[in-house]
């Protein structure tokens, strides 16, 4: 199976916990513990440089004086940034705009030309002229939910998820933190194969990195 539904994904959570029935271990009961899970995955594959989904915004006309532009409620980061004149309509006319800082004394000129990402906001310099700007960027995956035909999203992240569900549930339903832990191993063991292969996979040069059994600890420390 490589993409799995939420709700496939939950009767194998519970499974795991002895209660394939769903007995206890129902679809509601487990379903905040999925969601924990798909954040937790997300942060982790956003620390690897991982591509969640690709998206382009629409284009926003930026104005001449303006500073600052709105940004999508699902961006985790943006990844270009062009521009053209507002007047145009021509795909031609865009120029890719340079990630930078610049001095503030500087004068205007036609164009933006450069952004900074500060706190969570776009911020340009002054421009002598209406710019639409067109932002690719990547995007958050939509939360799981129920019913069945709610996928993942993330191909072979399934096994993952069934793991660290039943791993939270064993922690705050069950409190048997003999049982979290073992399946705990299990989650991140399943983690660190793909996302190994995902960053052989979309990495052209080799890049030496922290262990992600190292990092996975860190941010889990105390949390079971």
């Amino acid at each position: 199976m490589a993409i799995a539904t939420a709700t496939a994904v939950l009767l194998q959570a519970s499974g795991l916990l002895n209660d394939a029935a769903q007995t206890s271990f129902t679809n509601a009961v487990l379903l905040p513990y999925l969601k924990i899970s798909f954040d937790e995955l997300q942060i982790a594959m956003d620390g690897y440089q991982l591509p969640f989904v690709n998206k382009s915004a629409a284009p926003v006309t930026v104005l001449a004086a303006a500073t600052t532009m709105t940004t999508p409620t699902d961006m985790v980061r943006p990844t270009n940034l062009w521009e053209r004149p507002s007047t145009s309509i021509l795909l031609a006319d865009y120029t890719q705009m340079r990630e930078s800082t610049w001095d503030l004394k500087l004068p205007p000129t036609s164009e933006k030309g450069v952004w900074s990402w500060v706190g969570n906001a776009f911020v340009f310099p002054v421009s002598l002229s209406d710019r639409s700007i067109l932002l690719e960027y990547v995007a958050t995956l939509t939360d799981p939910a129920i019913p069945g035909s709610d996928t993942v999203q993330l191909q072979r992240m399934h096994v993952f998820l069934q793991y660290r569900v039943a791993s939270l549930a064993a922690k705050y339903v069950m409190q048997d933190d003999q049982r979290a832990d073992a399946l705990n191993t299990d989650a991140l063991r399943s983690l660190d194969a793909v996302l190994r292969a995902a960053v052989r996979s979309n990495q052209s040069k080799p890049v030496k990195r922290r262990p992600f059994r190292y990092s996975w600890n860190q941010r889990m420390k105390g949390r079971i």
